[in-house]
């Protein structure tokens, strides 16, 4: 990782960072419901894929609305 040279710069390696986290959250809760219905887990790529969709459409719901985080992941992942 490059030296931070500003604040500015401190909040994009921040905010990226926590949208990766996200992701790989998304990710696991995905591959367990996938799992708990009994449906085949997509591969890697495309599971990762619709992790970064359902973890965009959940940042935009809760920047809109105002809700609780984890309310709107699971309202999200539902199929």
């Amino acid at each position: 990782m490059a030296p931070v040279k500003s604040e500015k710069d401190l909040k994009t390696v921040f905010k990226e960072a926590l949208k990766e986290k996200e992701i790989k959250w998304t990710e696991r809760l995905l591959r367990w419901r996938y799992e708990k219905e009994g449906k085949q887990v997509p591969e890697e790529a495309s599971l990762r894929e619709r992790a970064g969709e359902v973890a965009a459409n959940a940042r935009e719901v809760v920047s809109k609305r105002g809700k609780r985080v984890f309310e709107e992941f699971r309202k999200a992942i539902k199929p």
